[in-house]
């Protein structure tokens, strides 16, 4: 059976992704002590990349599969993208568990996502939007504020929760992410600062 067709594996998507992949085992390791974690991803996408000779790989949510966090949140708007996700999904996690697929737009599906993580469990935000799909909102009663901005410099905050950043400049190179403390957030120490050359 012939591989579906994924995304170009752009160079500056693969500087991003090699990010996340050093980024994801710094965070488990600073949040080691926390009773649960969570890792968000707001566009989500098909699971792979494929490279100019063919070979695919691995996407942000097959790599956030690889360690430990209480639960995953994806969220996919493309239909086709969509179904090849929870194909690859299933084929390392066949029950879904610990797994919560949205279709859809990631804004509407912000406030559901949130209900359903503790206010001081430490949690990673990778948004990652290839358009201008992040929008500023802030949640009822204002107890969570959400700021999402443009697609180049993705950040959420969200207040009683550790601030997670992952920024790229505009031709897509990851510049740094760091876990900071906010106001009433457990005490956990500042990630190492990662960045990316080249």
């Amino acid at each position: 059976m012939q591989d579906p067709k994924y995304p170009e594996a752009h160079p500056w998507t693969l500087k991003k992704l090699e990010f996340l992949k050093r980024y994801l085992p710094a965070f488990v390791k600073a949040t080691q002590k926390a009773i649960s974690r969570h890792y968000v991803d707001g566009f989500a996408g098909p699971g792979y990349n494929r490279q100019e000779d063919g070979t695919l790989v691995e996407g942000s949510p097959l790599l956030a599969l690889q360690h430990q966090f209480t639960s995953f949140f994806f969220v996919e708007k493309d239909n086709r993208s969509y179904t090849q996700l929870e194909r690859n999904l299933r084929e390392r996690n066949p029950s879904l568990s610990n797994i919560h697929l949205y279709r859809g737009d990631f804004n509407l599906f912000v406030d559901d996502i949130l209900q359903q993580i503790h206010p001081r469990a430490p949690t990673l935000f990778f948004l990652d939007s290839n358009s201008n799909g992040l929008q500023s909102r802030k949640s009822p009663g204002g107890k969570r504020q959400i700021s999402l901005s443009s697609s180049v410099a993705a950040e959420l905050t969200v207040s009683r929760k550790i601030t997670h950043k992952l920024w790229t400049n505009s031709s897509g190179t990851p510049r740094g992410g760091t876990c900071g403390k906010s106001r009433g957030s457990p005490g956990l120490r500042p990630l190492p600062r990662l960045t990316v050359t080249g």
